[in-house]
């Protein structure tokens, strides 16, 4: 009887077995293996080799430079979207993500990348791997995430597609690379400004909240403002200055931005499919 109840606990949490502790456990496994089975499994960047595109994802190079810093931004980024998303009651939309980030993130990204190898940089890039764009991708969903929980907690937001691009828009002004283009920021500034001006009676209900959270449900208070802090920390420490070439791997911009852009986007999408799907079918 009591394995009868362990089995159907594990059947019930599944997805999180396999988010918490199989894909952390694959990445283990195939980052260990000895260096010349690592090379096999990365995706070689000028051809379309689909069985790499998914074993390149959980295969690292240095355990301190590449494995560590992205399984701990995983698992920070994932807990905290994944718990928002428990509390919003929208586990379903929050593994939905994951199984696209998980099942065809990857051929996206590793595709485009081959093309851009190919056409602009001249075939140059040596084979790549790790899991950077798929972390990228669930700090694009971390603000989403908190939308949702704010959603749910009968928040009206004016305009809510606009309120969406606030932390997006506000986040990219923190991105190094950013300020190495003079046109880049003088463009981007002044619509960062005008989106917080027209958001500024949002962002007053959004504080008011808060502060009567932190007195009401003080763990739920905590989620909120760490999934804020960790997405703009994020942003700052996960997205390298410029492509680093270390060995026979490299951690390059594009995936990390795609992964980023994709995440944020595609879980908003998901997001307003659930909200029509909830008042037509259910006329809520």
């Amino acid at each position: 009887m009591e394995w009868g109840r362990i089995i159907n606990r594990i059947g019930k949490y599944k997805m999180e077995l396999a988010i918490f502790l199989v894909i952390p456990l694959i990445a283990v496994i195939l980052s260990s293996l000895p260096a010349d089975t690592r090379n096999g499994l990365k995706v070689n960047l000028l051809e379309f080799n689909v069985p790499t595109f998914y074993t390149a994802t959980f295969v690292h190079e240095g355990f301190f430079t590449h494995f560590l810093p992205n399984i701990s931004w995983y698992y920070l980024l994932t807990f905290t979207s994944y718990f928002l998303s428990r509390i919003s009651r929208r586990t379903k939309w929050f593994n939905i993500n994951f199984l696209i980030f998980f099942l065809i993130f990857p051929m996206i990204s590793y595709s485009s990348l081959i093309l851009v190898n190919r056409l602009f940089l001249g075939g140059k890039l040596p084979p790549s791997c790790g899991m950077s764009g798929i972390v990228s991708a669930i700090l694009g969903l971390t603000p989403i995430s908190f939308l949702a929980f704010i959603r749910e907690s009968g928040i009206r937001i004016r305009n809510e597609p606009l309120f969406a691009m606030l932390p997006f828009l506000t986040s990219a002004l923190l991105i190094p690379y950013i300020y190495q283009s003079l046109y880049l920021l003088l463009l981007l500034f002044p619509t960062v400004v005008v989106l917080v001006w027209y958001n500024r009676g949002n962002i007053v209900t959004v504080c008011r909240f808060l502060k009567k959270l932190s007195t009401q449900r003080f763990s739920h208070y905590l989620l909120a403002a760490l999934s804020i802090s960790l997405y703009f920390g994020g942003v700052v420490t996960i997205f390298p200055r410029e492509i680093v070439v270390g060995g026979s791997s490299i951690i390059d911009i594009f995936t990390h931005y795609l992964g980023w852009i994709t995440g944020f986007f595609l879980s908003y999408l998901l997001l307003l499919v659930e909200k029509r799907l909830k008042r037509d079918v259910l006329g809520i």
